[in-house]
């Protein structure tokens, strides 16, 4: 979004890779572009405010714990492989997980 907002200099600035022209003298004939960086993470901010105001706590200070680690999708795949009789193994292997997923995913159903 900063990119499309601003450009590949500004964009290159946002990502902090310390060089957003790939000239070796830029820093000696050019300032880089900050209060047009600052200025785009403001626009970014505002064009994503509903985003962040459609949860109560966007940012909560600590990190929710127990959910799952996988999609649905893949749920819904173990619990399809293993409804047509397939092994543990042949369940993880279609699934794309591991075998210990497999079962613990089988242990909640």
């Amino acid at each position: 979004m900063v990119r499309q907002q601003a450009g590949e200099e500004v964009a290159s600035l946002f990502a902090a890779h310390g060089r957003p022209v790939h000239d070796d003298l830029i820093r000696v004939y050019a300032n880089p572009r900050w209060p047009v960086l600052h200025a785009t993470t403001e626009a970014v901010r505002l064009k994503l405010e509903p985003v962040f105001a459609s949860v109560p706590d966007p940012f909560p200070p600590e990190e929710t714990k127990g959910g799952p680690n996988i999609s649905r999708g893949t749920i819904e795949t173990i619990r399809r492989l293993a409804a047509e009789g397939k092994r543990i193994s042949e369940v993880a292997n279609g699934a794309g997980v591991s075998r210990e997923t497999v079962r613990r995913w089988l242990q909640r159903q």
